[in-house]
């Protein structure tokens, strides 16, 4: 942490800028110290840190007009990966400090602010038990083994009401998705884009263990899960709703489990600096997914495939007892 605070005082100084320097605590949220930052008078904020940290920041910025620029420092980074931000320091805050601001959407959940994602069901038991120490060792492939550990969770029946319209699905997991993309540009709702004022409702419908395995080497290599195990819908709010509490996520951020959730999108309500999405020679943040990540995940697939078709000759051959 003060490795990176005395890096940024450097190249803020560097570039010669006026600014002032915030540090959240447990008591000093994002949230709270961007509405002070406001109200005397400031416009532009550079937050450091993960999505945890630029979604609360969000929260107050929303609807001001003020600018959001985000320098890259958590594990996922779901926004910078979204927003075409570097994940290089120098380069992010370069373009923090002189680029122009776009429109971007801002949905809620459950009267929360989310940037890409919320979620309910297995996802979001996943992100709860990802601990910050897993994270900081591990990076990603926390949350990759967290998912693997909840991948034999049963399906729940979700009703789902989008735009006043009514279904019932069994799923895994259902996704409210804002921004598209996921580490290693991954996605579960590729087309999702947080400048056409819709959600994206993706519902992970896939039953077995081979299906919820293809689901993710299908994300992981960037290939678009069939219909049948998830399914994409578009709306501008939904209601989700179960019948037992379920946890919830949004941006990777753990919240209370809840038997209704409720989201919706404020379209264009955040001016945040984006990178330039057709420079070819930027790194944006998280898409250096680590080779060896979907080399594994490719290898757990074949590996349940070979062990399932194993099992399969095995019974087939079983000869029946002796009446």
């Amino acid at each position: 942490m003060e490795r990176r605070r005395d890096q940024l005082h450097r190249r803020l100084q560097s570039h010669g800028i006026r600014y002032a320097f915030f540090e959240t605590t447990e008591q000093d949220t994002a949230s709270l110290l961007a509405r002070r930052a406001l109200s005397s008078g400031m416009r532009r904020f550079l937050v450091s840190g993960g999505d945890g940290t630029v979604v609360e920041a969000a929260q107050a910025l929303g609807g001001t007009g003020a600018v959001l620029a985000v320098l890259p420092a958590g594990t996922a980074n779901l926004l910078a990966v979204n927003a075409g931000v570097p994940s290089d320091l120098e380069d992010a805050l370069r373009l923090a400090i002189s680029a122009e601001p776009q429109p971007y959407d801002v949905g809620r959940a459950n009267g929360k602010a989310f940037l890409v994602v919320a979620g309910m069901g297995a996802d979001a038991e996943a992100v709860r038990e990802t601990d910050s120490g897993a994270k900081e060792r591990l990076g990603p492939l926390a949350y990759v083994l967290a998912a693997a550990r909840n991948i034999t969770r049963p399906p729940v029946r979700y009703r789902i009401t989008l735009d006043g319209r009514t279904m019932e699905r069994r799923a895994r997991t259902v996704l409210v998705v804002n921004a598209g993309n996921l580490p290693g540009r991954a996605a579960f709702a590729p087309d999702a884009d947080p400048h056409d004022g819709q959600l994206d409702i993706a519902v992970v419908r896939a039953r077995g263990l081979m299906d919820v395995l293809q689901v993710g080497l299908d994300m992981l290599l960037g290939r678009r899960p069939k219909r049948e195990d998830v399914e994409v819908l578009r709306c501008r709010s939904v209601l989700i709703e179960t019948e037992t509490a379920q946890p919830v996520q949004r941006d990777g951020n753990a919240l209370d489990p809840v038997t209704r959730l409720e989201a919706s999108i404020e379209p264009g309500a955040l001016n945040l600096v984006h990178g330039p999405q057709d420079d070819e020679d930027a790194t944006p943040a998280g898409s250096n997914l680590p080779l060896w990540i979907p080399i594994l995940a490719v290898s757990a697939f074949l590996l349940a495939r070979r062990t399932r078709r194993k099992g399969r000759i095995k019974n087939h051959g079983r000869t029946a007892p002796d009446a």
